[in-house]
């Protein structure tokens, strides 16, 4: 298994050679995703909505460290529940071409949860950690288009999931 980790480092690396002015040091990274889902199979069917938004700094070229935010909510016609998660995240970004870029992020923090249900209500505040990796496409030097794969605890079960965000790259002009 570490050599195999240490396998995949070393062909991201080989990557890396060129260099994209939007994971500079000194710039900004804001953006987020926006999810709605419909679960049939859940209770009669379940609306489900979620808004990720982040912002970042790069402290370093290639390595922003920010904070993620999540609120998200379902309802059916038995329940409604809220959901908030704030964490600190450290991404690194992988250039692979001038307007492309892979990327891996690791976050961890805490989440509240809300649930109303017919008879009783529910309040949990639990901790949150959450891994993922990316892709990038840089649309113009401001602006990149990025897909993710992740998996995370939220809410105390073991999640796999795929993301399309916006992200915006804020800088100095040169």
């Amino acid at each position: 298994m570490k050599n195999t980790i240490i396998g995949f480092i070393f062909f991201l690396s080989l990557f890396s050679v060129s260099s994209n002015a939007q994971v500079a040091r000194g710039n900004y990274l804001l953006g987020g995703n926006l999810n709605l889902h419909y679960h049939s199979r859940l209770s009669s069917g379940t609306m489900l909505f979620q808004f990720n938004p982040n912002i970042g700094y790069f402290v370093g070229n290639k390595l922003a460290l920010g904070i993620n935010g999540s609120v998200n909510g379902s309802i059916n016609k038995n329940f409604k529940s809220s959901n908030y998660m704030l964490s600190p995240y450290a991404r690194y970004y992988f250039a692979i071409k001038e307007n492309a870029a892979l990327f891996t992020q690791l976050n961890a923090g805490v989440q509240f949860s809300k649930s109303i249900y017919s008879d009783s209500n529910h309040h949990t505040l639990d901790p949150y950690i959450g891994l993922g990796v990316g892709h990038t496409y840089f649309i113009n030097k401001h602006i990149g288009l990025e897909t993710q794969l992740y998996a995370d605890n939220a809410f105390g079960e073991f999640n796999l999931g795929f993301g399309v965000g916006l992200q915006f790259y804020l800088g100095k002009k040169k």
